[in-house]
Parts: C-alpha cells; structure tokens; sequence
C-alpha cells in the first residue's frame, strides 16, 4: 500500500499538471478564468469605477461591494465547483490511463452541479457550527470533509450525506499529513498571489501613469491569477483525493473510473 504523505500528493499533483497541462488550461480558461476576468470587467464598467482614477477605486461603493459579493461571487462559485467536477473526472480517469472526453466531462459537471451544491452548502453548515463550539472543531471539520466534493464526483452511488461521511472515512489517520500538506499548499498560493499581483500592479500604477492611472487593469490581472489559482486548486484537491484513495482503500482509481 503506497503511503500517504506530503511527497505522494504533491508528487501526484505535478505528474497530473505535466501529464494534462493542455487540458486543464482548456477548461479552466474557458470554464473559469475567462468568464471570471469578463464578469470583472463588466462590473467595474457598468459601476463607472473603471473611468475612475486608481486612488478612488480603492474605496468602492457599498453598492458595488454587495453587487460583487452577491453577483460575481455566485457566478464564480457556481463555475468553480463545475470546474473541479471536470477536473477531478479527468484526474481519475488519466490516473487509471483512460482517454478523456471534454463533452463527458461537461455533461458529467452539469449534471452533478446541483448535488455538489448541496454538500458545499452541508459543509459550510459544518463550518459554521465548529465555529460557534470553537475554532478548533471548525478546522478538524475542514480537514475531514476536505475530498468531499471530489468525492461526490468519483462515487456519485453514495449520495450526498455518503460523500461527506466517505471523506470522514478517507482522511482517518492521514489529518495531520492532510493538515501539513493544506498548509503549505494556501502558503505557497498567498505568495504566488501576492508576489505576481503585487509586481503587476507596481507596473501599472507606477508613476509613469501617475495619479490618473486607471485601476481596471490591476483588478483584470488579479481576477485572471485568482482563476488560475482556483484551476490548480481544483486539480490538488483532485491529486489529494486519488492519493487518498490508493493508501486508505489498498486500491488504485478503477474502481472510481468505472462509473464514468
């Protein structure tokens, strides 16, 4: 049985990028980035923030602040969980070596949207309780229910509350590895964010455009690195969840790859 470890998944990770750099970028930027970058730049013109000098566009209206949250957010979540369908069929089918079909991939995210909605929405409840215990419940809960998804995708027979408990079940005796492995991931993210976002926006806002300069291009260029992030994301979570499954269960993904 191979062990669970931090090697293994991030080991799983890269192999899985190398092997279907082309097809993930595929559905990503059509199913997540692009739509993400066009609904950002959609908002900040229709609000006239992108006519607006960028020290002004540092204060939005409280309009544009719920417009965001309530609109761009939904859209954005709903394309995220449509992504991480694909990706994770995709990562189970390639890890067991059988050819991928993207119109399976978006009839199969399409049709699973709604139940994957719904153990996002039970996970959150999760969450929401551990935090009114305690934080600590809060982050245990995170850790435990952390393949849910993917494993809604994989194992559709279980059913939506079977999802969760399977995760339960896949996370028993990796949390720790599982909390080593989540934390370097969301540092390495923060910084990869921070430093390609920060330099872009040092370029733009520089004092060659002065004061005048527009902020639009800065918000398009993060919106386009926080959907890039969310792709890879999609496909760690995904690397996590075949990982698991090979040392938990003793058994490689074909069992999870038959039902597609």
């Amino acid at each position: 049985m191979p062990a669970f470890s931090l090697a293994a998944v991030f080991n799983r990770f890269f192999r899985l990028i190398g092997e279907n750099a082309m097809l993930f970028f595929m559905i990503g930027l059509v199913g997540t980035i692009l739509p993400s970058v066009l609904l950002s730049g959609a908002l900040y013109s229709a609000l006239g923030l992108s006519r607006l000098p960028w020290s002004e566009s540092f204060a939005p209206s409280p309009f544009y602040t719920g417009l965001s949250v309530a609109g761009g957010g939904l859209i954005v979540f709903i394309l995220s969980l449509l992504n991480q369908s694909m990706v994770t069929e995709a990562s189970i089918l390639r890890a067991v070596g059988k050819p991928v079909e993207v119109q399976s991939l978006i009839r199969h995210a399409l049709a699973n949207f709604l139940p994957l909605f719904a153990v996002q929405i039970l996970i959150g409840v999760l969450y929401l309780v551990g935090l009114i215990l305690f934080v600590i419940p809060c982050f245990f809960w995170m850790i435990c229910t952390c393949v849910a998804v993917p494993v809604r995708v994989g194992e559709p027979d279980l059913g939506i509350f079977g999802s969760i408990r399977r995760s339960f079940e896949l996370t028993r005796g990796h949390r720790w590895w599982l909390l080593v492995i989540w934390l370097v991931a969301i540092v390495a993210g923060a910084v990869t964010s921070g430093t390609v976002n920060g330099a872009f926006a040092a370029t733009v806002l520089s004092d060659y455009y002065g004061r005048q300069a527009h902020f639009l291009p800065s918000q398009l260029f993060s919106t386009f690195v926080t959907g890039v992030l969310t792709v890879l994301s999609n496909v760690f979570t995904a690397a996590v969840y075949v990982t698991l499954r090979e040392s938990t269960d003793k058994l490689s993904p074909d069992t999870a790859a038959s039902v597609f």
